[in-house]
């Protein structure tokens, strides 16, 4: 389990320019106060190519990651994937979003918990192309306010 006390950035894991990197089985894990956590306190894992940024981001995977209460971004990568795990979303602004990326494969997540605000997954940027979303399992927890799945 990843813990980090009194975190002041938004996320956890926020990786810049990410080439070939792999995150497996990864706990993300926060406290959880409706009052404390909303839309604009993500938290969780960000893969980023920022920009301006000339470098290459691509062929990543978030696999089989547990991120409770946190939430999982992709910026501007191409040709990577999240699969398997579990992505809480609940009252952060999504549980996953995928901005201005390519070749993106969301597959076999065990139990997406949608957001109020953004929803599951939210899909934005004009560029954003070739994105596969299967055999995902949406949770429906009825004590929760939920969001759309997509």
């Amino acid at each position: 389990m990843l813990a980090l006390a009194t975190a002041t950035t938004k996320y956890d894991v926020h990786l810049y320019n990410p080439n070939i990197c792999k995150l497996s089985n990864i706990r993300v894990q926060s406290g959880h106060s409706d009052s404390v956590y909303s839309a604009t306190n993500v938290g969780g894992i960000f893969l980023d190519k920022p920009s301006g940024s000339t470098s290459t981001a691509f062929m990543n995977l978030v696999d089989h990651c547990w991120v409770q209460n946190n939430s999982i971004y992709f910026k501007s990568l191409t040709d990577s994937s999240i699969t398997g795990g579990y992505v809480w979303g609940h009252v952060r602004e999504f549980a996953i979003r995928i901005e201005s990326c390519n070749n993106i494969d969301i597959t076999g997540i065990s139990g997406i918990i949608t957001s109020q605000h953004k929803g599951g997954i939210w899909i934005d940027g004009a560029d954003t192309n070739q994105i596969r979303i299967a055999n995902n399992e949406w949770d429906g927890n009825p004590a929760l306010v939920l969001g759309n799945g997509i």
